[in-house]
């Protein structure tokens, strides 16, 4: 399938899912699909992501589904988010989105026309700084919120969060498309591009995953969709990221994974994994019996030690690098933010 065809059955779901539901009065794709070129292949493994826009959301909650043979996972989020040019453009995960031709269900033309003033202020760099300030201000939360970690697991967690905050400033900053999965790749491209591969390699350092080879990659991978498969197989209690252990989605999550270690990216893959390993570890925990609870302490452990957080003192030695890590990172990106005239 082309991605121009994927594109289309997105906009068919799209109307099918707002004919049901009335309080929905917008919906629009989200990230890689809003970047490749139209002409190319679409990999079986992608799903599609979307933003559906209602009046009778609070926040934003994610769900996964499959239709067609796509794979869908849309974000039902809160009309609120989507009432002004201004709060779109200062938003990191949404501006980029809204400035292309993303929309595919507008139930009054107003996001349509609220996307026109979006995609002409794009570029101005009072947005772009804006939307850097809210970027490095998440990802500073997270190394905040790791100074009281309880151990190396939640020092895990907001280390991961952190660097994947992080990771996304380089292409705020420039405006290269931004997405989860490739964010890394993305800030390894930008950097590497205008001399700052140093800074790169600092960035990996956060977490550890300087420290992975090719081998431990793929081990960690094979680990994972194991218990990711276990995870499918108890599954009866959600879990906060229980929407993500689907069958449908350990496709995606295995062949993505394998999909960059092919083109060399092994490093960043790791980064990607490991939102699979919490995936499937919280459901055996709560789920599983004393075995499964044994597979998932085992698969964490190994998490761990192959980041090297397992040596006394190293997660919270990391969380306070990280801080002069994002001021000297924020300063590389506000020099590449380009002029309005650019």
């Amino acid at each position: 399938m082309k991605v121009r065809e994927a594109r289309e059955q997105a906009g068919r779901w799209a109307k099918e899912f707002a004919a049901n539901e009335p309080n929905v009065i917008a919906i629009h794709s989200m990230g890689s699909i809003n970047y490749l070129p139209p002409g190319d292949e679409f990999a079986a493994f992608r799903d599609i992501d979307m933003n559906v826009v209602s009046t009778a959301a609070s926040g934003w909650t994610v769900h996964n589904l499959e239709w067609n043979g796509l794979l869908i996972e849309y974000g039902l989020v809160s009309a609120g988010k989507y009432e002004s040019a201004e709060k779109l453009l200062a938003s990191p995960e949404l501006a980029g989105n809204v400035s292309q031709e993303s929309i595919l269900y507008d139930k009054t033309g107003q996001l349509t026309e609220i996307s026109r003033a979006v995609e002409s202020n794009y570029r101005d760099p009072k947005w772009i700084l804006a939307r850097c300030d809210s970027g490095t201000r998440a990802a500073t939360e997270w190394l905040e919120k790791g100074r009281q970690a309880a151990g190396p697991l939640d020092e895990l967690e907001c280390l991961w969060f952190a660097t994947g905050f992080l990771a996304g400033l380089p292409a705020l900053a420039t405006l290269a498309p931004l997405t989860h999965r490739r964010g890394l790749v993305i800030a390894k491209t930008v950097l590497s591009e205008h001399g700052h591969d140093e800074m790169y390699q600092r960035l990996l350092g956060l977490l550890g995953l300087d420290r992975v080879d090719t081998d431990g990659c793929v081990s960690l991978l094979e680990a994972t969709a194991t218990a990711y498969d276990m995870a499918l197989s108890v599954q009866r209690t959600p879990t906060p990221y229980s929407f993500k252990l689907q069958p449908r989605i350990r496709t995606y999550a295995v062949d993505g994974a394998k999909d960059m270690i092919e083109e060399g990216h092994v490093q960043e893959a790791v980064h990607w994994i490991l939102a699979f390993v919490g995936v499937a570890a919280a459901t055996l925990s709560v789920d599983g019996d004393d075995a499964d609870r044994e597979q998932a302490t085992g698969l964490v452990r190994d998490a761990i030690h192959l980041l090297g957080l397992d040596s006394p003192g190293e997660g919270q030695t990391r969380i306070e690098a990280g801080r002069a890590l994002a001021a000297e990172l924020r300063d590389i990106c506000d020099s590449l933010i380009p002029s309005q005239s650019d």
